[in-house]
């Protein structure tokens, strides 16, 4: 799974305090909108309001350089669909600083919407909260070691009761891949009665697996960038906005067979006109 799929299903478990401070309103209930065949995503999340709002959370775990323009058409699919105007907000859990505007600017055109990094919010605001999600979610606040606080967690979980316990770890497990401590908590797993449960359900071996699988991708494709950009700059200096953009929405694979032709190449624009991969 996924881990903005793993966030997306804590959020919608409860009435969480993250929403409720996010939007100013107690969730009333979540609404789907379908969209057209030939899109391939899915709106995040689209709540109605106990306010009478209608609030779009759209999470994101990497900084894409089009998040305006894919905002912008899910306000226009929501309001065809329920003709009503969303208030729409950005969550960035990701792992690197967020980089992403908070506004399109085109030519007589400016759209603007909310962008929140949850490692801005103050863990000890969901850290004290009764539902074990919101604990779960206090691991991604705030800019200090997270690994204490999901060890916590972790052996909090260890007392609860089967199936709820399963449940709770396998969201842990993925949660902790977005503050790369996968690693560190599979090992603690392994350690603790609780790596039966994983081996007897296969639903949660499968959220097992797959956190830990993304957990690598995503630390891969991270350090393809770093890597990349590092390279760049020692030949061309500092780059312009635009360049990181283009590098971070490159695949991985392409990125890793591009080093030779980025040694050779005269200029920036040359450099990051990047061959295909064979």
């Amino acid at each position: 799974m996924r881990f903005d799929e793993a966030i997306k299903e804590i959020l919608q478990s409860t009435h969480l305090r993250l929403l409720e401070y996010l939007s100013g309103s107690r969730v009333r209930s979540w609404l789907n909108v379908e969209l057209p065949q030939t899109r391939m995503r899915r709106i995040d999340l689209l709540a109605d309001l106990a306010n009478g709002e209608l609030f779009h959370l759209e999470l994101q775990t990497r900084n894409d350089p089009n998040i305006g323009r894919r905002l912008l058409e899910y306000r226009l699919l929501i309001e065809d669909a329920l003709r009503r105007e969303p208030e729409q907000m950005v969550l960035y859990v990701g792992w690197e600083p967020m980089r992403m505007p908070s506004a399109l600017n085109r030519r007589n055109l400016r759209f603007d919407y909310s962008m929140v990094d949850i490692r801005d919010l103050d863990p000890k605001d969901l850290a004290a909260s009764d539902r074990i999600e919101d604990r779960i979610l206090s691991i991604l606040f705030g800019h200090g070691d997270a690994k204490p606080a999901a060890i916590s967690i972790l052996h909090e979980i260890s007392l609860m009761k089967h199936p709820e316990r399963g449940d709770a770890l396998a969201k842990l497990l993925v949660t902790s891949g977005l503050r790369q401590l996968q690693n560190d908590l599979h090992y603690e797993v392994a350690h603790m009665p609780l790596l039966s449960d994983i081996l007897e359900n296969p639903f949660l071996q499968d959220w097992f697996k797959q956190g830990e699988a993304q957990g690598k991708a995503e630390g891969k494709a991270d350090e393809a960038v770093r890597f990349t950009i590092h390279l760049l700059e020692r030949r061309f200096g500092k780059l312009p906005d635009w360049a990181t953009a283009q590098i971070r929405a490159t695949p991985t694979e392409t990125l890793e067979n591009a080093i030779d032709h980025i040694l050779d190449a005269p200029t920036l624009e040359a450099a990051l006109a990047f061959p295909p991969v064979q």
